[in-house]
């Protein structure tokens, strides 16, 4: 990790095959929680805010199906539709995958990173979540469901909380690289429970503006170092 001022340290990932500015004070999980090797996931060691970063095959056109109130947003938009597509595809799958329901508050819009020659997208959305996990349960359970049992740390797991529901902001760009079949995927997800509880007035509004300026930051820094990370 080399230090970088203002904040933040330029960060190796996936070995030094890739690299980008992750804020001070943020964890990287793999050190705690078994990854998959395709992310790289960090976690403010003050809020509940975690990056997760992912390198999964490209999506073709025509190779997924979006949901027809989501596809819907696909008319009102200028720029490639197939990259869109995608976009919302892959935040779809996200947003879903622990049965959670969501609303895009930014449609997506091309926004390219700085380091890499290859087409970028942003995205926002409003991810409700029901179930019993907590937020602070939810990410780590997530990231494990493929990764085989924890590793026996002497740590004990906390309690299930309460059924409830609980929302959060998740802050989304897509890096296309078409030459080597992969998206890369980028998510900054802000769960709104510990900030709303904490009684410090406009807490979520104040780690929504960090969470922009860390994804200007990662998208003007990420860049790859090897590519041969993504195959021939």
């Amino acid at each position: 990790m080399e230090e970088a001022g203002n904040g933040y340290a330029l960060t190796e990932l996936y070995g030094g095959a890739m690299k980008v500015l992750i804020p001070k004070g943020f964890t990287n999980m793999g050190s705690i929680y078994p990854i998959p090797d395709n992310q790289e996931v960090f976690r403010s060691t003050s809020t509940k805010t975690n990056i997760i970063i992912e390198l999964v095959e490209r999506l073709e056109p025509d190779s997924c199906t979006l949901p027809e109130e989501t596809a819907a947003q696909l008319e009102t938009l200028d720029a490639n539709k197939d990259d869109l597509s995608a976009v919302l595809y892959h935040l779809h799958d996200m947003c879903t995958s622990n049965g959670d329901s969501y609303e895009i508050l930014d449609s997506p819009k091309p926004y390219p990173v700085q380091l890499i020659p290859a087409p970028a997208y942003t995205c926002q959305a409003l991810v409700t979540s029901k179930g019993k996990f907590s937020d602070s349960q939810r990410m780590p359970n997530m990231l494990s469901q493929n990764a085989g049992p924890t590793p026996s740390s002497g740590l004990t797991a906390a309690a299930p909380a309460a059924e409830r529901e609980s929302t959060s902001t998740c802050h989304f760009f897509l890096v296309r690289l078409a030459q080597y079949g992969t998206d890369i995927l980028v998510y900054i997800n802000v769960p709104h429970d510990m900030l709303e509880e904490s009684g410090v007035p406009g807490a979520v509004a104040q780690e929504e503006m960090r969470a922009h300026g860390i994804m200007a930051n990662m998208m003007r820094s990420l860049g790859v170092v090897d590519y041969s990370l993504f195959g021939s």
